[in-house]
């Protein structure tokens, strides 16, 4: 038996029918210069541990100067990982790998939060993509 749900919310901790995986997404979110941290997700977990995968990026595809998109995420109001990506001026993008999957473990009753940041004076699209797999959860019955 399976079960379908829509995704629920956006920014939040969300799991799947099954309890077994955990998921959240940022959307587009907009970075400006002098906004300082602007929150992409905020959550909290419960009693289940999450191993984690954050994927960091950003929807803008062509960039005129060189650009300075940064990334943290802290649990607990902990800083637990900080990346700062950088643009080439000629519009070639070097995410020196913030884009590639920053895998950790998440422990119960965490509060999670994850932000963006730019010095630069334009405004950058960013998101933030988060799935793990939720251990000690409650089994609903579902497959």
């Amino acid at each position: 038996m399976t079960s379908s749900q829509p995704v629920a919310t956006p920014q939040a901790l969300n799991f799947t029918p099954d309890n077994k995986h955990a998921y959240a997404f940022s959307g587009d979110v907009i970075v400006t210069n002098g906004a300082g941290q602007v929150t992409m997700l905020e959550f909290q977990t419960n009693s289940e541990y999450i191993v984690a995968e954050f994927s960091f990026g950003t929807g803008d595809t062509t960039f005129s100067a060189a650009k300075n998109i940064g990334y943290q995420i802290n649990y607990n109001d902990t800083l637990i990982f900080s990346q700062l990506s950088i643009t080439d001026g000629d519009g070639t993008l070097n995410y020196d790998g913030a884009c590639f999957p920053q895998k950790m473990i998440i422990p119960p009753f965490t509060s999670v939060k994850v932000t963006g940041f730019t010095t630069d004076t334009d405004n950058i699209d960013c998101f933030c993509m988060f799935s793990g797999q939720a251990i000690g959860m409650t089994e609903t019955g579902y497959q």
